[in-house]
């Protein structure tokens, strides 16, 4: 009610041989108050494994868009309990740069400590889209940044770049 829905699920692994047991739970708001659209969620997550420690998770976003500017916003986190933690930031425009169709930027950056590795990961990109509603294509491009730092490992540096185009028909 009011743009705020429960989501809850429990289950067994029946897909392989991990005898894990898994159970989340979600809190989600939606809402569009005056110009603003707001999303929102947080959720928790626990896995039950026989002979091992359970291991449990909290993790919570929110994106605020501008509508008359475009303007746009995304926050994410997420904490591992007696584990590692992610941050997640974006900052975007969407609007009418050309008359063919919305195009969207962003920017957007990534932090992460102990998740999955000892050591801290960071990544920035750059992004772009642009859609063309006569042909019901949209084009993409983005570059991102990759560093992994702390671990027992040296790493190099990587980048990459992706782009490419979807059709809906």
């Amino acid at each position: 009610a009011a743009g705020v829905s429960l989501s809850v699920a429990a289950w067994d692994n029946q897909l392989t041989d991990d005898p894990g047991t898994y159970y989340d739970a979600a809190l989600r708001y939606s809402a569009e108050p005056g110009r603003l659209q707001v999303r929102g969620g947080i959720g928790y997550a626990l896995t039950v494994m026989p002979g091992a420690a359970d291991t449990r998770a909290v993790m919570g976003s929110v994106a605020v868009l501008d509508k008359p500017t475009g303007v746009n916003a995304a926050i994410a986190a997420g904490q591992q309990l007696d584990d590692g933690s992610y941050l997640y930031l974006k900052l975007g425009w969407l609007g009418d740069l050309v008359p063919a169709g919305k195009t969207a930027l962003a920017a957007e950056y990534y932090a992460s400590d102990d998740i999955g590795i000892d050591g801290g990961g960071r990544s920035w990109g750059l992004m772009a889209l642009q859609r063309f509603d006569d042909l019901s294509t949209e084009l993409y491009v983005g570059y991102r940044h990759y560093a992994l730092t702390g671990t027992a490992q040296d790493y190099r540096d990587a980048d990459s770049l992706v782009f490419g185009s979807k059709w809906t028909f």
